[in-house]
C-alpha cells in the first residue's frame, strides 16, 4: 500500500532538509597527491583543486564520470569522521596514467 502523495512529499522534504544540514567532510591531501599536483601543469590545478573541494566535500561516495577528463583523482573516505583523504592525482595521457610523473600501472 503506498503513502499518500502528501506523506511522501514531506517525507522527501525532511531528507533533503537533513541532508543540507550535514557538515561537509574534511578533505586532506597525502604525500603522493601532492607529488601528483606538482605534476599537474600550473594552468590547471586551481581547477583541479577546486573539482577536488566542490565534489569531494559533500558526496564523495557518489561514483560520477569524466568529471575531469585530463585528471585521476585516488581517494579514501571515512565516513565516520567525515574525512577525505586524497591519495593520489594522476594524470591522463592518452589512455595511461602518471602519479607524480611516474606512470601508474593497476
Amino acid at each position: 500500500m503506498d503513502a499518500p502523495a502528501n506523506v511522501s512529499k514531506t517525507i522527501n522534504q525532511t531528507i533533503i532538509q537533513h541532508m543540507r544540514k550535514q557538515a561537509p567532510f574534511a578533505i586532506g591531501y597525502g604525500a603522493l597527491a601532492l607529488a601528483g599536483m606538482a605534476k599537474v601543469e600550473r594552468k590547471h590545478r586551481s581547477s583541479v583543486r577546486q573539482a577536488i573541494e566542490e565534489q569531494l566535500s559533500h558526496q564523495p561516495l557518489v561514483e560520477t564520470r569524466n568529471r575531469k577528463p585530463l585528471f585521476r583523482v585516488f581517494y579514501q573516505v571515512d565516513l565516520d569522521s567525515r574525512r577525505v583523504l586524497v591519495v593520489a592525482i594522476a594524470v591522463k595521457v592518452n589512455n595511461r596514467l602518471f602519479v607524480g610523473g611516474e606512470e601508474f600501472v593497476p
